[in-house]
């Protein structure tokens, strides 16, 4: 089976690797099984992945990487042997590194870290804004999407003269909570919107309304309300009595009885951990004395992070609260300050390889592409193919028909 083996190790004991392969133009080197891994096939493999690299010679090299190549190309014969080849499993694992590897060639290396330090400088600061939607499909044709953008436009020329954003929230909006906040969004961070909304929330001026900015749910006029420092992430312990929506005034009166009954033990002294465990009705910390997760910005309910972020010191608890799923104690257990770049870099990184800001590097990648190549774009025949295709398309499974 493995017949050549012993052949080819003696040629590079004793013979020139170069003056063997001018032997012919593409000679068989190694015949394992049914397959015959050809010269080329081999140096391909070398190239990339040299073994010998302090090698005197490159056949040295080419000694020390030959051991390895065959146990690689022995391991794949047994693999298909058995049938490994063919299984789910493998397909899916297959397909995922392929995935990965393909990244290296479809993403502008330059571009891509210069989105990952965008991303950290607008991790440093939150904003505050406000928003008005209006939708567009995302295969909308160019007269219907003109026709939304102007009504944006014309949306913004009337807020700019005086008309209240609220009221026009309310009158245009598509965002289903519009009508009962006059499209507010709070307080968010970086990386929490999508990328065209967030460079514009970032590039608007505080009290300004930006033009319309198109992402995949439609236009959004964004008017920025405010900005700060980041706040980092806090952890707080949290006792919690529920109070359900369609809870009686018999129940909510319970409810707060019982908060404020937990507010008292907490100011006799009691351990906030004890009264947690006595009162709490938050079955997912109860028996760890209350304390969550850490969170930052734009992760709970508005009411629910600002007295959280309203306590300075450790130790510290605030006073009974309430939000729409009941009455709240929160207790603050520490701070912990945005990272440093180099800590963060890696998960930025997967990130923003991860969402929309990929395809600003990958755009980068294809304008290098088609002015290397001259690339010229030709509309007729590009309208023609267009007019003949299928969804398929979008998922690259379409093909031609004559």
């Amino acid at each position: 089976m493995y017949k050549s083996l012993r052949w080819i190790a003696l040629v590079f004991c004793f013979q020139d690797f170069t003056a063997f392969a001018q032997q012919s133009n593409d000679p068989v080197l190694i015949t394992i099984g049914p397959k015959k891994v050809t010269v080329s096939e081999f140096m391909y493999h070398y190239k990339k992945n040299p073994v010998g690299a302090d090698s005197l010679t490159e056949s040295a090299g080419i000694r020390e990487y030959l051991p390895l190549f065959i146990n690689y190309k022995l391991k794949v014969l047994a693999g298909e042997s058995r049938g490994i080849d063919t299984t789910a499993d493998f397909k899916e694992e297959l397909a995922g590194y392929r995935k990965v590897s393909a990244q290296s060639f479809i993403t502008d290396k330059k571009v891509t870290e210069a989105l990952v330090r965008e991303a950290y400088e607008r991790l440093k600061e939150e904003v505050n804004a406000s928003h008005i939607l209006l939708e567009v499909a995302p295969n909308a044709s160019p007269e219907d999407t003109l026709r939304i953008y102007n009504q944006a436009l014309s949306i913004r020329d009337r807020i700019n003269k005086g008309e209240p954003f609220e009221e026009l929230a309310k009158q245009f909006s598509k965002d289903p909570y519009a009508a009962k906040n006059g499209g507010t969004l709070g307080w968010f961070t970086g990386l929490q919107m999508v990328y065209p909304f967030e460079t514009a929330a970032y590039t608007t001026k505080k009290g300004e309304i930006s033009m319309p900015v198109r992402t995949k749910f439609g236009y959004h006029l964004i008017r920025v309300n405010d900005r700060r420092s980041s706040q980092g992430n806090i952890q707080v312990a949290h006792l919690f009595v529920r109070v359900p929506g369609h809870a009686t005034d018999a129940d909510k009166m319970t409810a707060k009885t019982k908060i404020e009954e937990a507010y008292g033990e907490l100011q006799r002294g009691v351990p906030f951990d004890a009264v947690v465990k006595q009162f709490s009705e938050d079955a997912s910390t109860k028996n760890a004395g209350g304390v969550m997760q850490p969170f930052g910005t734009g992760k709970m309910l508005p009411p629910f992070e600002e007295a959280a972020f309203a306590l300075k010191k450790e130790g510290a608890y605030s006073a009974p609260f309430q939000t729409p799923y009941g009455w709240h104690i929160l207790k603050l257990v520490k701070r912990i300050p945005l990272l440093d770049y180099e800590e963060m870099v890696g998960y930025l990184r997967t990130k923003v390889q991860s969402d929309e800001r990929s395809n600003v590097s990958k755009s980068a990648v294809i304008r290098r592409i088609k002015q290397e190549n001259k690339f010229e774009e030709n509309k007729t025949a590009l309208a023609a193919a267009l007019e003949k295709a299928t969804p398929l398309l979008a998922d690259g499974k379409w093909q031609a028909h004559e």
